[in-house]
């Protein structure tokens, strides 16, 4: 396996595109959240959700799955955090988590099958010390 190959991450390398997010500024509405997909060298950007207003905060792509996740915080100090998804398109969006189950999930973990003989599972962290 060459260096190249071992730093490309799978998600790019699978659906040949990065997903990333704008969070957006919520005390100024033209400047709402987005989810956003381009090529590797920074072409075709698409936008696949825009309007969010809620401080999207982390982002992790299971391509196994055609899934985007993403963590919201809303207002930290009202811990009223939340996850959502949608498929790769940015179509059929899901609150997975409900705000208030968590209190400051910025990080998403995913296994992907490939490198986990057990049951497809998803972490998510509450980004609080000792949590």
């Amino acid at each position: 396996m060459t260096r190249q190959a071992t730093q490309r991450p799978h998600a790019v390398t699978s659906t040949g595109r990065l997903y990333f997010l704008d969070i957006g500024l919520p005390t100024y509405p033209e400047h709402n959240g987005r989810i956003l997909t381009c090529k590797p060298d920074g072409s075709d950007i698409r936008e696949l959700i825009t309007e969010i207003r809620t401080l999207p905060d982390g982002i992790n792509v299971d391509v196994d799955h055609q899934h985007i996740y993403w963590t919201n915080m809303v207002v930290p100090s009202a811990k009223d955090g939340f996850i959502q998804r949608c498929d790769l398109s940015g179509e059929y969006v899901v609150t997975i988590i409900p705000a208030r189950r968590i209190l400051q999930s910025n990080w998403l973990l995913h296994e992907s099958q490939e490198n986990y003989t057990g049951p497809t599972e998803k972490a998510f962290c509450d980004s609080r010390p000792g949590r």
